[in-house]
């Protein structure tokens, strides 16, 4: 694997580099339903942190010439809701905005994406039901809209967030892996790549009209921060966090645990720069959506979440996103079932929700 040079580094460093899901993507539809139909709950963890979209399959059998025959249904978990734990803090709420404004949203499996509404999430409504095979699935940081790309000539399209009205926007796009497109904010425009290669472009949403942007020559995962106040991903060994996007470095640090190997993807970032959550690389099988490690940006180690937080024995991390305010939410899976928990920017945590038997198939999507 060639390793990404950061355009914005010192001269000794090159030109050129990395982005928001990584690499290229050719996900096996068998072994991918194998994963979805594990029960295990370190398979759960796994399918959470690797699940691409119904859509990632379908650009991939389409590049390797593999005739496209239809996603398998999501495995629904009969697990019982987990108990309530008493929760610590000052009980800001999920749905007491800015912290996860409008509910949870989650992306399952066939490319529909799913809210999870109300005070102990007692509904969820599909929001988004895809045409038909699509990839790069991806909510407006406004909450507005939504962007998709269609498999074979790569069209950008852009709809209302229920999917009507929808507009083709720009042809010829990737969502290989980390190359799929990416909302940028302030204002709102989508970073896309072509499939043919060559530096990243900026999508206005609603004109179509296509500028430059000084993330064109990052490659590989990228992740903005909820409000776009920061924009990371990674360079070599390094997590290269930029204000806003850039050009202005404010953090360049090696995370803790990486040998230069194994590597890893930057999934997300929180809006004061001061963490970001990182994957596994990847692989063109295995495109990621998500992580399951928070580092420090300041030191490069791993910010641990300790069993004191009211977490259930035994539980395990399964993805992190960052929400306003600097909160996270962190979802966990123990033999008692799944859990969401929103923590606050001390790592406190400040509520605490089961999820829905209806997601818990679903991989969490970021707050828009």
């Amino acid at each position: 694997m060639n390793t990404p040079i950061d355009p914005f580094g010192s001269p000794d460093r090159g030109a050129l580099h990395e982005q928001l899901t990584v690499l290229a993507d050719e996900v096996a539809p068998a072994d991918l339903r194998d994963r979805v139909l594990a029960s295990s709950r370190r398979a759960t963890v796994r399918r959470r942190s690797l699940l691409a979209t119904s859509a990632a399959v379908a650009v991939a059998a389409v590049v390797a010439g593999v005739a496209w025959a239809g996603v398998p249904a999501a495995h629904r978990e009969q697990v019982p809701p987990a108990a309530t734990v008493p929760v610590p803090g000052s009980g800001a709420a999920f749905d007491d905005g800015p912290y996860v404004p409008g509910g949870t949203r989650y992306l399952s499996y066939d490319g529909r994406v799913k809210l999870a509404m109300g005070g102990a999430f007692e509904a969820v409504k599909t929001e988004f039901t895809p045409p038909g095979a699509v990839c790069g699935v991806a909510v407006s940081p406004d909450r507005a809209r939504i962007s998709y790309v269609t498999p074979g000539n790569g069209d950008l399209i852009v709809a209302d967030l229920d999917g009507s009205h929808p507009r083709v926007l720009h042809t010829g796009v990737s969502c290989a892996g980390g190359d799929g497109p990416v909302w940028l904010t302030a204002p709102q425009r989508i970073l896309v790549r072509q499939l043919a290669g060559g530096p990243r472009m900026a999508v206005d949403p609603v004109s179509g009209q296509i500028g430059e942007t000084p993330l064109k020559d990052v490659t590989g995962y990228l992740a903005r921060s909820p409000r776009g106040l920061h924009t990371a991903y990674r360079s070599g060994n390094e997590i290269v966090v930029l204000r806003s996007e850039g050009p202005e470095v404010v953090h360049r640090v090696t995370p803790a645990g990486v040998d230069g190997n194994g590597g890893f993807s930057v999934q997300a970032v929180t809006d004061d720069g001061r963490r970001v959550v990182i994957g596994p690389a990847g692989t063109a099988a295995e495109p990621v959506r998500t992580g399951t490690r928070l580092i420090d940006t300041a030191t490069g180690q791993e910010v641990d979440l300790p069993a004191a937080l009211g977490f259930p024995a035994g539980a395990e991390v399964a993805a992190i996103q960052p929400a306003n305010r600097d909160h996270l939410l962190v979802q966990m899976v123990s033999d008692a079932g799944c859990d969401l928990y929103l923590l606050d920017a001390g790592n406190r945590v400040v509520d605490h929700r089961s999820e829905p038997a209806e997601v818990r198939a679903a991989t969490l999507l970021p707050p828009a």
